[in-house]
């Protein structure tokens, strides 16, 4: 990881940052932003379309673990940011689609740091989904 992912985390840099954490993601994100044109879309839109959808690959494919493990490093790492807007990216647009399908909620268990345990757990306690956890 770069030496960005050591200190705070700016809410309006997360997608460079996100760009330098998984450089894999490049081509997409450029995809991304060439379809906003000349607005700049939020972090909460470059991880929905760019991250998650990924991560969903990962996790359906059952391979590239080192892959997975950085993911969820970079999703660890937000989630410890003393900013509650990065905080929210992690929960709210990745993870909150990620525990609506009972296969990617196993599977994710596996690389899920004690942050991203945690925020799970609030999000799915009380459902259904909770004995898959």
């Amino acid at each position: 990881m770069t030496g960005k992912s050591k200190g705070a985390l700016q809410y309006d840099d997360l997608a460079a940052w996100l760009i330098e954490e998984i450089p894999e993601l490049e081509d997409a994100y450029k995809r991304e932003m060439e379809w906003w044109g000349q607005e700049r879309p939020g972090p909460h839109i470059i991880f929905g379309d760019v991250l998650t959808p990924y991560i969903i690959l990962l996790l359906e494919s059952g391979e590239r673990t080192q892959a997975t493990k950085r993911v969820f490093s970079v999703l660890e790492t937000m989630l410890a940011d003393h900013d509650i807007e990065v905080q929210s990216v992690a929960v709210v647009t990745v993870f909150e689609r990620l525990v609506g399908n009972r296969d990617w909620l196993r599977s994710m268990k596996a690389f899920a740091g004690p942050r991203a345990r945690e925020a799970v757990r609030d999000l799915i306690e009380g459902s259904e989904s909770e004995r898959d956890w």
